[in-house]
């Protein structure tokens, strides 16, 4: 609001999830059920929120888990 722009961040969590990631020095493996996908994305969601000034939204998150419930 101070510079008169709009800082927010619109995450693509699915392509975050797919085939694994490492943050923080760890190795996070892609989950292999709905519950540890929803504790995967909460995860995320704390480090990278807190790097983030203004909004942060993950859209869509029951297209996201549809891959982790079929499993």
């Amino acid at each position: 609001m101070m510079q008169g722009s709009i800082n927010c961040c619109l995450f693509d969590m699915a392509e975050v999830l797919r085939g694994g990631f490492e943050m923080a020095s760890l190795q996070y493996k892609e989950p292999s059920t709905a519950l540890s996908a929803l504790q995967v994305i909460g995860d995320v969601t704390l480090a990278v929120s807190a790097q983030q000034f203004g909004c942060f939204s993950v859209g869509e998150c029951d297209k996201i888990l549809l891959p982790y419930v079929m499993k």
